[in-house]
């Protein structure tokens, strides 16, 4: 079954499409420490400003959002305190108005999409401030959540990388750091990747890579490991099943912000240890060259613990 499993992901991974649909802005979600603040980065190249007049969102940090459905999505919050809370931004009338709520009151929760019109969170930190086990998926063709299949462990502050529409991966996670661990949803089962991660980490970023030979591999980097924060970056091949290392970020970053972009992915804001607090740098990992970039543009606030993700021009202006 095992082997069955593994398989069925790797044929996945190379016939489909990347889950998560990306546009040229970056649109960052409250965050320590200016807990509502929102802004938007034009990342199109053309060094266009995009509208600073978004209203504050009401939660403050801890929370993930996603463009799904024409709107942006902001979930759950640890402070002022944990709550189930979703809202939705009215572009339009530059409101944030409240939806649904998730099954769960959670924060430092996983999250990432199957496809464009489904998002699934999993695990985050309950209002006992202990790791769950519970996942949800929203679904935007109906609007509201759903208990959906759990975690084989308790998972907070980890990340979550769709892979397409059945599979799914999440790494990093607290208390089980030196395991990757997929899931298969037309058999709703989980399972490791194998072999185990070269080496343990927690509070990393993470996305999936369109390499030019058309491979997508898994890219791991940042956070910590073994009592400390690291640059190193980890690369696990989906078709061949190994973990090799590949190149240090320009310095250490954890609770930044994945953000899927193009064929590859951003890591937005974070908090540095080797550069003191929290930083405003948007870095690119780029397949071709393998090497890690520092973007031109910059997030206005630097912060970390918040949500971002990409949403298209026609939602949020920039000229």
């Amino acid at each position: 079954m095992i082997k069955f499993l593994f398989i069925a992901l790797l044929i996945g991974a190379v016939k489909a499409d990347f889950t998560t649909t990306t546009y040229p802005i970056l649109m960052a979600v409250g965050g320590y420490p200016d807990e509502g603040q929102v802004e938007a980065v034009d990342l199109s190249g053309q060094n266009r400003t995009c509208r600073s007049d978004m209203v504050r969102h009401p939660n403050g940090h801890g929370f993930v959002g996603t463009y799904i459905g024409g709107r942006a999505w902001v979930c759950g919050s640890f402070y002022p305190e944990v709550t189930p809370d979703c809202y939705s931004y009215d572009s339009v009338n530059n409101t944030w108005d409240q939806e649904q709520r998730m099954v769960r009151p959670k924060a430092f929760a996983g999250a990432a999409h199957f496809n464009p019109d489904e998002w699934w969170l999993t695990g985050g930190k309950g209002v006992t401030a202990f790791a769950m086990n519970e996942t949800e998926l929203l679904d935007a063709n109906i609007g509201h959540f759903v208990q959906y299949n759990d975690l084989p462990v308790d998972l907070d502050m980890h990340s979550q990388v769709g892979v397409n529409d059945t599979h799914m991966i999440v790494v990093c996670g607290r208390f089980d750091n030196h395991i990757g661990r997929f899931f298969d949803r037309t058999t709703g089962q989980w399972d490791w990747i194998r072999p185990l991660m070269t080496q343990k980490r927690e509070k990393c970023q993470a996305g999936l890579v369109r390499y030019p030979d058309g491979s997508r591999q898994l890219v791991v980097t940042g956070g910590y490991s073994d009592g400390n924060y690291v640059t190193s970056t980890m690369i696990y091949h989906l078709e061949l099943q190994y973990w090799r290392f590949g190149p240090n970020l320009p310095f250490t970053i954890h609770y930044g912000a994945s953000v899927p972009f193009n064929d590859s992915f951003l890591i937005a804001g974070g908090n540095s240890f080797t550069q003191g607090g929290n930083v405003d740098t948007i870095i690119e990992f780029d397949p071709f060259s393998e090497t890690w970039t520092i973007r031109p543009e910059k997030l206005q606030t630097p912060r970390d613990l918040f949500a971002g993700f990409t949403v298209p021009e026609s939602y949020i202006a920039c000229s």
